[in-house]
């Protein structure tokens, strides 16, 4: 006799067991504290090499507007030196002190506008350090006035890169002016000094403002990088 296979229960597609997703496996992990993002690094060193600078930048600036108001009071002596001698009678030549006294008076007439130029500079170096101290307490206020600080530290060297320029323009004027011996006899090298002073002049006045302009223009580069400008966003 021959047996008949047996057949299960058909399976049906609506059975629950059937659609249900399969069960997932997840590996195991430990409890522990979460991890947030670690605040950026850069805004302390920044902070203090800005207040570094405008430390010396106050310093340096008002050694030099003393240097100028000095150099004027010697411009101011060498002219009436030059007007005494000028009128008094003499009987030994000329003067031979006469090249240095134009020296100091070429100087002094440039030497207040110079004087200004320094003093603005130091007031300009005491908001860096002010930005500085900001970015150091990574306040949004320290991002702003730095960018104020670079804005106005460019204008202020164009100042006074032009009024340095116009200084040793007419210092290589005066050289060129001068004789050379008791005799008075003239300075071989004079049109060639002559013809050099406007292309010094520029070029002093070029060295000065790159010079004047290197942290300003890395500031502005720094503070509107993205990355930078999301994390002062999250400060206070």
């Amino acid at each position: 006799m021959e047996q008949q296979p047996q057949y299960s229960t058909p399976i049906s597609l609506d059975d629950p067991a059937v659609t249900a997703p399969p069960p997932r496996i997840t590996p195991p992990t430990t409890p522990g504290p979460i991890r947030h993002a670690r605040p950026a690094s850069w805004p302390t060193p920044l902070g203090v090499i800005s207040i570094v600078f405008g430390v010396g930048g106050v310093l340096l600036s008002l050694v030099n507007a003393a240097s100028m108001l000095l150099f004027s009071q010697m411009g101011k002596a060498a002219t009436t030196t030059t007007h005494s001698s000028s009128t008094a009678p003499t009987t030994a030549g000329p003067d031979p002190f006469g090249s240095v006294t134009a020296m100091f008076s070429s100087m002094g007439k440039w030497a207040i506008p110079l004087s200004i130029c320094n003093f603005l500079l130091a007031a300009i170096a005491g908001l860096l350090i002010a930005a500085g101290s900001g970015i150091c307490m990574r306040r949004k206020w320290g991002r702003t006035w730095a960018i104020y600080w670079s804005i106005l530290k460019m204008l202020a060297a164009i100042l006074l890169a032009i009024f340095t320029g116009l200084m040793q323009r007419d210092q290589m004027s005066t050289m060129a002016t001068m004789t050379t011996g008791p005799g008075g006899s003239p300075n071989p090298a004079a049109p060639m000094i002559a013809g050099m002073a406007p292309m010094m002049a520029i070029f002093s006045a070029c060295i000065s403002i790159l010079w004047y302009w290197a942290y300003p223009t890395f500031i502005l580069i720094w503070m509107y990088r993205r990355s930078v400008r999301a994390e002062v966003a999250s400060w206070t």
